[in-house]
């Protein structure tokens, strides 16, 4: 029984200073810039939002493109792309507006 507690008395000091090691590190500050690196269990099938298919294709495509609009935290619609919108025709016909992001008044 002696040595069991002994043991036991051990495995307590090397968790406590485990913990203690591993919480060293956890208070760095955070490092801007560099490279982030993804790696995907598949290839992804593109990038074409409208074609893409596949899991790797949806979490790509939600990290480089936005929408017009997005849903919050409420699980209500808000603007994301748009400003405003309306709908007409009884839900048949949504019309969308938007800023302004380019100059199209040389064509």
């Amino acid at each position: 029984m002696k040595g069991h507690t002994y043991l036991s008395g051990w495995m307590l000091v090397l968790v406590g200073w485990l913990l203690l090691v591993s919480s060293v590190g956890a208070g760095e500050q955070p490092k801007y810039g560099g490279t982030l690196r993804v790696a995907w269990e598949a290839d992804v099938t593109g990038f074409d939002p409208a074609t893409s298919v596949g899991l790797q294709a949806f979490y790509i495509k939600g990290n480089l493109f936005n929408t017009l609009v997005t849903i919050d935290a409420n699980l209500n619609f808000v603007p994301e792309l748009a400003v405003s919108w309306e709908v007409q025709e009884h839900g048949k016909v949504y019309v969308f507006r938007g800023k302004k992001l380019w100059n199209l008044d040389y064509l």
